[in-house]
C-alpha cells in the first residue's frame, strides 16, 4: 500500500534491488514470554530448607539418649550408680541447681528420661523435676537411694509410701555452694512391665518409675 502523492516502484527499481542484494532487513524474533522463575525458585528453596531444618531437628530431639555411664556401686546395694547430670541438665537454669547439688545426685545404670519439668522463671525459689524409667525393682531402687544418699552426703530427713500406696518416697537435704538448702524429693514406683512378642509373652520386663524433684528452700545459710 502506498501513501497519497507517491509513486509505487517501478519493476526496474525492483529488479535493481534484487541485483544488489538489498533485502528487507528480517523481523526480530520475540522472546518466549515464560514467567519469571527466579524468585518462586528461592522461595521455594527457602521453604525447603526450613522444612528440613525443622524435620531434623525434631528427629534429633525425639531420638533416644544414650544412658550415661556406670560410676560405681556402693557397699549393699544391688544397683550400680550412673551420674544424673545429663537429665538434670534438661530443667538447669542461670547456675541453679549448683554443681555441688547436681554432682550429688545420682541414677540407676540404664535409666532413660521419660520426661521434665522446670517452674516458671521469675518464682523466687526454683523447682522442676526429671522423671526416669530404672531397668529394675522397686523395691531395689527405693534401697539404692538410701544408700546413695547417704554416700553423696544427703540428709535423709523422712521416708514415706506414696498417698495411693503404690510407690515409696524419700526427702533428702544438702546445702549448695548458692548458701541454700536444696532438698530433693525421689519417688518411686513399680512401672507397668512390657512383654517381650519375641518370647510369646513368657517373659516381662522390669522397670521401675522414678521422679526427681528438686526444690530450692528458702532458709539461706
Amino acid at each position: 500500500m502506498t501513501t497519497t502523492g507517491e509513486s509505487p516502484p517501478s519493476a526496474t527499481q525492483l529488479e535493481t534491488n534484487a541485483e544488489a542484494g538489498s533485502n528487507p532487513a528480517p523481523l526480530a524474533r520475540p522472546s518466549p514470554q515464560f514467567p519469571r522463575k527466579g524468585p518462586a525458585l528461592i522461595f521455594l528453596a527457602v521453604v525447603a530448607f526450613v522444612s528440613l531444618g525443622g524435620f531434623l531437628l525434631a528427629a534429633l530431639s525425639s531420638s533416644p539418649k544414650t544412658p550415661p555411664a556406670s560410676i560405681g556401686k556402693v557397699a549393699g546395694s544391688k544397683i550400680t550408680a550412673a551420674n544424673a547430670s545429663s537429665f538434670l541438665s534438661k530443667i538447669e537454669v542461670s547456675g541453679e541447681p549448683p554443681a555441688n547439688v547436681i554432682e550429688a545426685i545420682v541414677v540407676p545404670t540404664g535409666s532413660t528420661l521419660t520426661s521434665f519439668h522446670r517452674e516458671a522463671e521469675n518464682l523466687e525459689l526454683f523447682a522442676g523435676s526429671v522423671t526416669l524409667l530404672a531397668p529394675d525393682q522397686a523395691s531395689d531402687v527405693v534401697s539404692f537411694y538410701r544408700l546413695e544418699l547417704n554416700h553423696e552426703k544427703w540428709k535423709v530427713t523422712r521416708t514415706d509410701a506414696t498417698l495411693d500406696g503404690k510407690g515409696s518416697e524419700l526427702f533428702a537435704t544438702i546445702g549448695g555452694s548458692d548458701g541454700f538448702y536444696w532438698e530433693l524429693e525421689v519417688t518411686v514406683e513399680s512401672s507397668n512391665p512390657s512383654v517381650s512378642p519375641a518370647l510369646g509373652g513368657g517373659d516381662a520386663t522390669v522397670a521401675s518409675s522414678v521422679e526427681l524433684q528438686l526444690v530450692e528452700l528458702d532458709d539461706a545459710d
